[in-house]
């Protein structure tokens, strides 16, 4: 069986196998399905997306990319300290210069992830602690908030001081 582009095939006429380079093209493409001449790309910007609400999944997920940056740059300064060699003492010092740079990535990024997992916890702690003091004791109309006012006026200083009239003449 021949095919129209291929001398020989040995596929029917109508069942014609991808080629690799047909696949290569198609992976390029993937990336970048709406990329214009130039590398103008028609993807919406951040702003222009509906806010979505952040979770600590989603968190934990960004947290995994970046700890995968630090690792390659990490990667590319042991390779850097390894070319260095050993004869003098300067390349000695910047061996250790080297590892001190790689021990400060690691803590500087295990610090400001575990306080940004610390943040969110008490952010989403305090808005769980809201919706639940929402719905147990939903908010007085002004009516019920005049009516507690005035039951406990006399508890309250005449000047208009958040004190208590009993606290000022002690």
């Amino acid at each position: 069986p021949f095919h129209r582009d291929k001398k020989w095939c040995a596929m029917p006429v109508g069942k014609m196998r991808r080629t690799a380079s047909k696949c290569n093209s198609a992976r390029k493409r993937k990336g970048k399905p709406y990329q214009l001449p130039g590398g103008v790309t028609l993807k919406g910007n951040a702003e222009d997306k509906p806010e979505t609400k952040l979770t600590r999944g989603k968190i934990l997920q960004r947290h995994k990319r970046e700890w995968k940056q630090v690792r390659d740059k990490i990667d590319e300064l042991q390779q850097y300290k390894q070319n260095i060699g050993q004869a003098t003492p300067s390349q000695k010092k910047l061996k250790k210069e080297v590892r001190e740079q790689i021990r400060e990535l690691k803590s500087d990024m295990e610090k400001r992830q575990a306080r940004e997992l610390e943040e969110f916890d008490l952010k989403t702690e305090k808005e769980e602690y809201a919706e639940i003091a929402q719905l147990v004791a939903p908010p007085l109309s002004k009516l019920e908030q005049a009516q507690l006012q005035d039951m406990f006026a006399h508890l309250l200083p005449s000047d208009g001081s958040q004190k208590p009239a009993d606290a000022m003449t002690e």
